[in-house]
């Protein structure tokens, strides 16, 4: 089997095999989903390339998030200025 170059950390561009990898699922499942993926704004692939942009594929994921990250917020008081995580 071929090397996958999508998989490299200095590509910009992602497969489908890369784009099942980072949802989880099979590239059967995907390809078999992907207009429904793209129904609901997963980004197409490109038309020069036939890939999909990764920023895209990680943002989309982002979007799709229930919760936020947690703000930690460091605050300080006259006692010697210590992080009081009680209060976060």
């Amino acid at each position: 089997m071929k090397h996958d170059r999508t998989f490299d950390t200095v590509s910009a561009y992602g497969s489908d095999a890369w784009c099942a990898a980072t949802m989880g699922k099979s590239v059967e499942w995907f390809r078999k989903m992907r207009p429904t993926l793209e129904a609901i704004q997963f980004p197409p692939k490109d038309a020069i390339t036939g890939l999909t942009i990764k920023a895209d594929v990680e943002a989309w994921i982002s979007r799709r998030r229930k919760l936020a990250d947690r703000a930690i917020v460091e605050t300080s008081d006259t006692t010697g200025g210590h992080i009081h995580h009680d209060r976060l």
